[in-house]
Order: C-alpha cells, then structure tokens, then sequence
C-alpha cells in the first residue's frame, strides 16, 4: 500500500506519526481539515485582493461608492437617484484605473485598440500621493455618474459601512480602504463556504470524508477567489447562499427539526438582503421542508401534511417579515422585483437567435465562472477553464446518478435548473431590448457553490467505489488540485495584470510592486502562508493516512466521530448501516469513515 510505502513497512513508524492516546486520535480530523480549507481560500482571496490594481473588479467603483454614502450616512436613494461620489472618482484616477478621465487598458485585455492608454504605460503613484478618502473629499459633490447599486437590497452595504466607520477608513489611504473592504467580502466567504460545503456533502452521501473532500472543491474554482478579493455585494450572496444550501440539505437529509427549520429560515430571511440571484433558492427551500417530513414521517398525508404545510408557512412567513418585504415593496413601488436603475444605450448588434445566443451564453458564463478577471476583459485560456468545466460536468453528472437521498439530488437539480434558467432567461430578454450581451456573467451562479461541491464529491465517491481508491488519496487529490489550480489562477492573473508584450517579468514584478498597497515584506508574509497552509495539509493527510494504517494492519482505530446520519425511513437504515463506521478499518478497497 502506498501508506505503506511511506512508512517503509514498518508499524512503529505509523505509530510516531500518530502516537496512542494522542489528541489528534481522539478528536475529529474532519475539523481540521475544514479550517485548512477556509484559511487557504481565505489567502487565496486576499492574494487576489492585493494583486488587483484598484477598481479592476465589475462595479467596483459602484460597490465602493455606496459603502462610503452609507457610511457617511446619504442614506439608500431610489434607483437612478444615486451619484457616485467625486472622492471615489478621484482614488479612480489615482489607482491608474483611469488617467485624465480616460480608461486604461490591462497587458492581457481583449479591448482596447493600438492606441489605447496601457495600465503597464502609467507610472504608479507615489506612496505620499495616495491620499484619503476623506482627504479626497474636498469637494463634497456627486458626479452625473450613476451608482446603480440601490436596485440592491442595502444588507451588505450596511455591514460593510459598519466596518468602514468602526476602522475609520475614511482615514486610511485610499489602497489600503480598498483593500480592507476586498478582505471583508473574502472574510465572509472563506468562514461560510467550506464548512457549507463539507456539511452538505456529508448529508448527501452520508460519508465524513466527503465532506472534507468537498470543502477543498471552491479552490477548483479561481474566479471565486477573484471575486472574493473584490468589493462587491457578491460576497455577502455567496456566503448566506451557502449557509442557506447547507441548512436545507441538513434539513432534507437529516429531518426537519425546530433549530434546523430555524437556521433556514434565517439564511432565507438573509440571502433576500443580498442580492436578486438568491432568489432562485426560494422555490428549492419551499420544496424542502414537506419533502423533508414525507421522509421523516412517512405514511398518508395526514401523518406529515399539517406539520408539514405549519412549517413551511411558518418559515416562509419568517423569511418574508426579516427581508422578503424589500422585493415586494419593489413591486408596489416600481412594478418589478429589480428595477433599473440606469439606462441601457442600444447596441449595434442585430438580434440573435436563441440557438445562437446559447452558444455565446455557455462560452461566456463558462469563462466567466472560471476564470474572466478585470472588468471582465481579460479571459484565462480556454484550455483551461474548459478542463475545470469538464471536470465539474462529469463528477457532478456522476454525483447526480443515484437513486439514494433522490429527494435532494432533486431539489440541488432544481436550484440548479432555475438558477442557470433565470440567468438565460434575462440575459436573453435583455440582448433582445438593447441589441448588447449584458449579464452574461459566471459570478452570477456562484450561490450553486455548495451543491455543486456536494455533487462533485458525490461523483467521485461513486468512481471511488468502482476503481476502489481510498478517500485519504481522493480527498488528498482534490486538496492538492485544488491548490495548484488556485495558484495556477493567481500566476494567469499576474501575467494578465502586469506583463506587458516586449517587457520582462522582472518589469512586471516592479510595476505589482509599485502599486501595491503593502509592502514586500507583507506581500511575502501572505505568500508565505499559502506555503505553511499547504504544508500543513500535507502533514494532516499524512497523520490521516497513518491512523488509517493502524487500522489496516490490525490495530483497532476508537472511532471518534459517526457518519451515521440518524436515518429516518428503513430504507435509509439499510443505506447509512452499509456506510457506518466500523471499529477498525479493513485493508484494501475503499475507505469510508476513517479515510
């Protein structure tokens, strides 16, 4: 065995790995290994949060405008009634995102002409001329500017304000407030979406190790970590959407209980104060909870029903009085769940068939999913982003195939049919109004996070158990791809930002440095994490692997935690009794619990 190997035979040499009676024996590896996930997509963010120039992410200068009005308490206007702020327009125009007004173009962008303005072309800007927000604010004016953010509802804002006015970053320099509202959007979903991702796995399949498995998937995923380092309302809907996945599969899989019904009706009440692309979620979320007593209960439908119709009243009553009041109050007032705020020019397209404009939705929500940074100019290679989406659709169609908790597989394949739907739908309408492609952006599906991690570790349990591979080696593997393919994002994304055509690396190297908001002691310190987070996954897997040695040569291993996910029909006893965690693990084939 390849354990084995490493171990060179010997037993005692697993045994110094993980000593008798020693704390990591005793506790959950699983623990572990969530905390890993989170910290490594929490550096990968705030990588891409220093490696950004400033305001290259969508809407950033949006984003940011309506922070520092509600933090300057402006309040949240009606749409088209709010201007951005001529204090950001001016960090703009320091950040070299514009010079004289006019936009600059990135090395890698696919716009711009030979004579257009190159980022790499403007000197950056002298540490003692980056000035404050508040000290840009001489002038308290709005520009004619539209901030189209108030077509959002203000939830994200406003925790973003809070945190701008407790840390006074009206008075940092304007980079460095940058900065620190890009590491709150990467806060919030590095703490939500692995542990989310792990939790949904797990009632999936009803296997530990693949949750962990599932909470290293969002590394396989680069642009999220792009989005993550940004200023953007994304973040919030993101992390409350995996929240809301992780409660419903809990709720479905493990039975409808008070605490359970509660923590979704809170993340229902809070992804409706995100962002409109949560709104796919409810139907899947109304569907659950009858489904999840029909499971529980069984029987006529007298035996669930009334149980069954009270919650979901109760829950969606909840969720309507905490936040689904905004979107109702949308349509009294404006007549549409998200009225525009702006004005969207003609294009000069000619209106496309819908066969045609499939084929140029896929493409482009497929790089823009995977990997589509700047103000979405600057694609990653195609072989790449279409390795990812390959990867994706065969482990999550593989994930899809199975008949045990079909009431799940269900309801992720129905937020995942009205999610991806909605977007075609809208995108389609609004191509046929304005002859333009607007919308067509992958970030959009990033709420599918969750469940598309949980189908992706569904999959590769099944061709797990087909080629008998160990779920230390599975889970070691997505770990290890994942990074090198969060990393591999990382290095396309300096090459688009900062290498130019005829200059060196060494060119690129001093222009990130110039306009970095830190110095490179403090780039190399976060640099430096990502390898000490890598090299403590390595030494987890290892001490993993070496208990599960234990366990295969003979020596019984004290089963520290339980994937049996208290089954609620006889069916499922059958199913989670073949999944349950033996008291010592036997050598060969698939690991399950202790893997």
């Amino acid at each position: 065995m390849l354990v084995s190997r490493w171990t060179s035979g010997s037993e005692p040499a697993v045994r110094w790995m993980v000593p008798a009676g020693s704390r990591f024996r005793r506790s959950n590896p699983s623990v572990w290994f969530v905390v890993l996930a989170s910290l490594l997509l929490l550096l990968v963010s705030l990588s891409w949060a220093a490696l950004t120039p400033g305001f290259r992410a969508p809407d950033e200068v949006q984003h940011l405008n309506s922070v520092v009005r509600l933090a300057e308490g402006d309040g949240w206007p009606k749409p088209g009634d709010a201007f951005v702020r001529e204090e950001v327009i001016d960090a703009r125009e320091l950040s070299g995102s514009t010079q004289d007004g006019k936009r600059t173009y990135l090395p890698g962008s696919v716009n711009g002409g030979p004579d257009s303005l190159r980022f790499a072309e403007v000197p950056p800007t002298g540490v003692a001329e980056r000035e404050s927000l508040d000290g840009l604010d001489d002038e308290p004016t709005d520009t004619r500017s539209i901030d189209q953010m108030t077509q959002h509802p203000p939830g994200y804002y406003a925790l973003a304000a809070v945190v701008y006015d407790a840390a006074q970053v009206g008075e940092w320099r304007y980079d460095r407030a940058l900065f620190l509202l890009r590491a709150l959007g990467a806060l919030m979903i590095a703490v939500t979406v692995p542990v989310s991702c792990f939790v949904a796995a797990r009632e999936l399949t009803g296997l530990e190790w693949a949750g962990r498995l599932a909470a290293f998937a969002p590394l396989l995923v680069p642009q999220l970590g792009f989005v993550g380092g940004s200023v953007t309302n994304d973040a919030a809907a993101i992390a409350v959407a995996a929240v809301l996945w992780a409660a419903l599969l809990k709720v479905l899989c493990s039975g409808p209980s008070r605490r359970r019904l509660l923590v979704l009706g809170l993340a229902v009440a809070a992804a409706l104060w995100t962002k409109g692309t949560a709104l796919s979620l409810i139907p899947g979320a109304f569907l659950a909870i009858p489904l999840a007593y029909r499971r529980s209960r069984g029987g006529a439908l007298r035996d669930w029903g009334r149980p069954a119709a009270v919650s979901t009243g109760l829950v969606m009553a909840g969720a309507f009085v905490l936040g689904g009041w905004w979107w109702a109050l949308n349509i009294v007032r404006f007549g549409s769940l998200q009225p525009a705020a702006y004005y969207t020019p003609q294009g000069a397209m000619s209106p496309l068939g819908i066969f045609e404009f499939a084929e140029i939705f896929a493409r482009r929500i497929r790089q823009s999913f995977f990997g589509d940074i700047g103000l979405l100019e600057a694609p990653m290679p195609d072989w790449f982003t279409l390795s990812l989406l390959w990867v994706f659709l065969v482990l999550c169609g593989v994930g899809l195939l199975s008949r045990r908790r079909l009431g799940a597989r269900l309801i992720i394949l129905l937020g995942l049919g009205l999610t991806v739907g909605i977007l075609f739908t809208t995108t389609y309408s609004a191509h046929l109004h304005t002859l333009n492609l607007p919308g067509l952006q992958g970030r959009y599906l990033f709420v599918l996070i969750v469940p598309l991690a949980a189908l992706l570790a569904a999959g590769l349990v099944r061709i797990g158990r087909v080629a008998r591979l160990s779920g230390v080696w599975l889970g070691g593997g997505v770990a290890a791809v994942g990074l090198v393919v969060a990393l591999l994002g990382l290095g396309f994304g300096f090459r688009i930002y900062y290498v130019e055509p005829g200059r060196s690396w060494g060119d690129a190297v001093d222009l990130f440095l110039g306009w970095s908001p830190w110095s490179p002691i403090v780039i190399a310190g976060l640099l430096s994490s990502l390898v000490l987070c890598a090299l403590a996954l390595a030494l987890l897997l290892g001490r993993v692997s070496a208990l599960h040695e234990l366990g295969s040569v003979g020596q019984p291993v004290p089963a520290p935690y339980s994937t049996d996910r208290r089954p609620l029909s006889g069916t499922d006893e059958r199913e989670a009794s073949a999944g349950a965690e033996p008291a010592s693990v036997p050598a060969g084939g698939l690991r399950h619990q202790q893997n």
